[in-house]
């Protein structure tokens, strides 16, 4: 978010609240990621009260990783349209895959918050569109440094 958004069209607003946003989702999948490395293990165990902490450490664990991380880089994103938008040089086709992705990576957070069971697709879609999103933003910024 950092390296793309100091390429794009600063006229609008939105870039560095989007960084933020970012960061801020960074650090709370870290968090949820942490709670599953070193929490989880420990209370896995036999014991009844282990076993309660155990599944109410897991769902904050994921509350904090597939959902308010996944969606705070969803709104990032989303918030970095406008900028991807007005910078003339950004690749056209990059731009409809942002939309895409952003739009269905929404959809797939308001899911997971309020039927998580038919939140699988549009998620999946989301992680297959990411990766060349962000690799097409990178390999754009590549050819702009040069």
């Amino acid at each position: 978010y950092y390296a793309l958004g100091r390429h794009l069209n600063k006229t609008q607003p939105w870039v560095n609240l989007a960084i933020g946003l970012a960061l801020i989702a960074a650090a709370v999948d870290i968090v949820g990621v942490l709670i599953n490395m070193t929490v989880l293990p420990i209370l896995a165990s036999q014991d009844q009260l282990a076993q309660l902490l155990f599944r109410s450490m897991e769902a904050l664990a994921n509350s904090l990783t597939n959902i308010a991380a996944f969606g705070l880089y969803s709104f990032a994103g989303l918030l970095l349209l406008p900028s991807i938008f007005s910078t003339k040089d950004y690749p056209n086709w990059l731009r409809w895959l942002g939309v895409t992705e952003w739009s269905i990576a929404s959809i797939a957070t308001i899911l997971l918050i309020a039927a998580p069971q038919i939140a699988t697709i549009p998620l999946l879609i989301s992680f297959a569109l990411y990766a060349p999103w962000v690799w097409g933003s990178a390999i754009w910024l590549l050819r702009k440094a040069y």
